[in-house]
């Protein structure tokens, strides 16, 4: 099993996740240290959610977005990537419309991201999740 694999296991998610509320709790923020003495395996699994958000589900992703954990800015793509997966999943369509209030703000990511694909600045990331929805 990989380290990745291991770390993305509920055997070890859930008793770091926990130790993350504590962290929060304690010290009112989730921006665990890179180092952090206190608790380096706590350090060590922050630094690999932070650098392997594609290797998580949508629940984890929600559960860390959720408490505050700071995601760099392709975690919060990946959060709209995802609520976009939801509306399809619901809708069975990605054509989300601006004429209801609460896709809105939906509606104009997508927009947006259609814009930066024909502009030819989506990254390749980006471009092979958008593609298997």
């Amino acid at each position: 099993m990989t380290a990745s694999t291991n770390r993305n296991s509920s055997a070890e998610w859930n008793p770091r996740f926990a130790e993350l509320l504590a962290f929060k709790k304690a010290q009112g923020h989730s921006r665990v240290p890179l180092v952090w003495h206190e608790n380096p395996r706590l350090a060590r699994w922050a630094q690999w959610v932070r650098s392997n958000l594609t290797s998580l589900s949508l629940g984890q992703i929600e559960k860390i977005h959720a408490i505050g954990f700071a995601l760099p800015s392709f975690g919060r793509w990946l959060l709209r990537f995802l609520e976009l997966a939801r509306f399809k999943s619901k809708h069975g369509h990605l054509r989300v419309p601006y004429n209801q209030k609460e896709n809105q703000s939906l509606a104009n990511w997508v927009t947006k991201q259609r814009r930066i694909l024909r502009h030819g600045k989506l990254s390749p990331e980006c471009k092979r999740l958008l593609d298997q929805l």
